[in-house]
């Protein structure tokens, strides 16, 4: 499967466990799916990602110092530190690093600023777009307002004839959900936020992984509201947490955002009916006319996201 943000090829899974080593393409061809990494991939040279001369090598909230005993003391809260960084959206920093072995990029906020939430985009297959994080940069500065930490994981699977660099969404298993599921409770210790009103974001292949493994194996532990955008998939993994604890369900919403030219259709139109049935507040928007991806993502997300914070 290969994404691109105009529509292109989009790889679908298979359900049954014996073949879900081979994904099927529109033209009907297999690829067989690589579930590790076999090198860990290189940052792109984008120009939405131009290198910053001088990056910050930490990356802490720092808390204004207080007198205590009349001595003045600086207090923080720890973040994820930043091994290298960049811009995005022309003016604001953005960190790349290593956590629970897995590169993440994500959008630290001002000095001074505690992070209230978080919100992570799972991107599309072959990673063009965390590479060079075009869907992003539009929410940087809403997020900054919101005092909300943009975090950008790159996939832990891909295609076997992914090129050199290439990450896919598409290609995740539940095995892969577990291994993010590490990473996003790195991100709620490291920034002491709530883990349970997360926020997540993504186009075709990461919605397709939301749709089909991450909710049903991590979404208990860590729900929140789910903007899928322009994909979803045909099957669901068996759930490792009980839907029918309203407790809990009651802290994921679900919207489906696409077109109705999108070749992904069944897919979104099945996971919407599919997780309405299960007791879960969905919503959609869909888009007249329009093909895969081919539509607003950005005021969509944010305002179902404003709706239910």
């Amino acid at each position: 499967m290969k994404h691109g943000w105009l529509i292109l090829l989009f790889t679908l899974s298979c359900s049954d466990p014996a073949a879900r080593n081979t994904l099927r393409t529109q033209s009907d061809g297999q690829k067989s799916v690589v579930p590790e990494p076999s090198e860990e991939n290189s940052s792109s040279g984008d120009s939405a990602t131009a290198p910053v001369p001088n990056p910050v090598p930490d990356n802490k909230t720092q808390v204004p110092p207080t007198e205590e005993n009349g001595t003045s003391v600086e207090l923080e809260v720890k973040g994820i530190s930043c091994s290298s960084s960049a811009v995005i959206a022309k003016t604001k920093k953005i960190c790349e690093a290593t956590v629970q072995g897995i590169k993440v990029k994500f959008v630290p906020l001002a000095e001074g600023v505690k992070v209230s939430r978080l919100a992570f985009y799972l991107h599309g297959d072959t990673a063009a777009d965390w590479k060079n994080p075009f869907v992003v940069a539009p929410f940087v500065e809403w997020a900054a307002s919101k005092q909300i930490l943009l975090v950008m994981p790159l996939s832990t699977a891909r295609y076997e004839d992914d090129k050199e660099g290439d990450q896919s969404y598409g290609a995740a298993q539940p095995e892969d959900a577990e291994k993010l599921a590490k990473l996003v409770g790195e991100f709620v210790a490291a920034y002491k936020t709530p883990s349970d009103n997360l926020l997540y974001f993504g186009t075709s292949g990461g919605p397709w992984f939301m749709a089909s493994s991450y909710i049903p194996v991590v979404g208990g532990r860590y729900p929140g509201l789910f903007a899928l955008s322009c994909g979803a998939s045909t099957f669901w993994q068996k759930a490792l947490w009980s839907y029918k604890d309203s407790s809990i369900r009651s802290k994921i919403k679900i919207f489906f955002n696409y077109g109705d030219k999108d070749f992904l259709l069944s897919g979104e139109e099945k996971s919407y009916a599919y997780y309405e049935t299960q007791g879960f507040v969905v919503s959609k928007k869909v888009y007249p006319g329009a093909t895969h991806c081919n539509h607003d993502v950005t005021n969509a997300t944010i305002a179902f996201w404003e709706a239910n914070m």
